[in-house]
């Protein structure tokens, strides 16, 4: 097993205790965690060994970590990143895409 596979299998576990703690807690703490599940399974998602996304260095650095996917949810928390921002680029993209579209389908005259 090289590292990028380590680290997946050891951000995985450490995703699925969180999960199995999370589980095992009252409905509000539940929904009210729901931010961090979903962050913390985007960044195990990243480390997928297929992926490639991050450098052998980067890589070993978060194997180092006794609790790599906590560190990288903490600093991600942390960083400027605003990620409403890409979410309002997805519309943006998205309605521009549709309306071209839209646009090219009554140009054709179809519906």
């Amino acid at each position: 097993m090289n590292n990028r596979e380590k680290l997946y299998e050891k951000m995985n576990k450490e995703l699925q205790d969180y999960l199995k703690e999370i589980k095992e807690m009252d409905k509000e703490t539940i929904i009210n965690s729901a931010y961090e599940i979903a962050v913390k399974t985007d960044i195990v998602d990243y480390f997928y060994s297929e992926l490639n996304e991050f450098s052998e260095d980067e890589i070993e650095f978060l194997l180092k970590e006794k609790y790599p996917l906590n560190w990288s949810y903490k600093t991600y928390l942390q960083n400027d990143f605003n990620p409403s921002e890409v979410l309002s680029e997805s519309i943006h993209y998205t309605i521009l895409n549709y309306k071209g579209k839209q646009k090219n389908i009554d140009e054709r005259g179809e519906r």
